[in-house]
């Protein structure tokens, strides 16, 4: 088995990787509201972000993971849109 600290140092590099992650995402969701604000496209898409989540939930095996998956995602596409909101704004006012 592996001692407490080697296990807290495998979770502080996924941390790492996760926020890189996050921050990469971000950058796209913001690119995403610029083809939207450009294209008078909504923010908000109902099916797409039903469809992600389903997808996403497919992966995990137990109902524990899958219940984990929607949570976090449910915030990162809040966040996305939040994102996307402001960049809609921009210059409206």
């Amino acid at each position: 088995m592996k001692d407490l600290q080697t296990i807290r140092t495998e979770l502080d590099n996924i941390d790492d990787e996760l926020v890189a992650l996050l921050l990469k995402r971000a950058q796209l969701s913001a690119e995403v509201g610029e083809y939207k604000k450009e294209s008078k496209r909504p923010v908000y898409d109902a099916a797409r972000e039903a469809e992600k989540l389903e997808k996403l939930t497919d992966r995990a095996e137990s109902d524990l993971d899958k219940k984990m998956i929607a949570n976090v995602y449910t915030q990162i596409l809040a966040h996305s849109r939040e994102l996307q909101y402001m960049i809609k704004e921009e210059g409206t006012e």
